[in-house]
């Protein structure tokens, strides 16, 4: 890929927006009628407000209002900027899609982890791009720069040599 590549080059320019005061239950409707893993969230004044992911309306309530789980001010990358910019906000920030954003505040598309790796920049490597436990690529964190694992993970599992350790994992060779 050559250096130069833009973000508006690789992003999606039609990102589909969902009301904050909408239930996960037409959240997932939507994501699943659209075929897509993000969704914008606006307020009433059509304005980005968040963003929510399939894994996250998964896991609300059928009735819970999108407000109550979606990320709040979102991380972006404005229009214009190096895909690379991207790809080290994405990393450095835990997330999986940035939205773009032209002047004024005005969003344009998004860019997600798949068109990263759609465009040769990233690649998904579990431990690396995905969660090293579960294969998730959602708030991916590492404590010593080597292994990542998400939040939901790293939240669930007690200290290690605990009985109640719910996941292990191996780093090849079989058990």
């Amino acid at each position: 890929m050559i250096a130069s590549t833009k973000t508006d080059d690789l992003m999606t320019g039609r990102p589909i927006w969902i009301s904050n005061v909408a239930r996960a239950h037409e959240a997932l409707a939507l994501a699943e009628t659209e075929g897509v893993h993000y969704l914008l969230v606006a307020d009433r004044d059509k304005d980005l407000e968040g963003i929510t992911c399939l894994c996250e309306i998964m896991r609300a309530g059928v009735n819970d209002v999108v407000e109550s789980f979606a990320h709040r001010s979102p991380t972006y990358v404005m229009s214009g900027e190096l895909a690379e910019t991207a790809v080290a906000r994405m990393a450095r920030c835990s997330v999986g899609c940035l939205p773009v954003i032209a002047d004024p505040g005005r969003v344009v598309g998004i860019l997600t982890r798949h068109d990263l790796v759609e465009a040769g920049l990233i690649e998904l490597e579990s431990g690396v791009t995905q969660c090293a436990s579960c294969g998730s690529t959602h708030n991916l964190k590492s404590e010593d720069g080597g292994l990542k694992f998400c939040l939901d993970c790293l939240e669930a599992t007690p200290d290690e040599g605990t009985l109640e350790r719910k996941w292990y994992c191996t780093l090849g060779g079989g058990d």
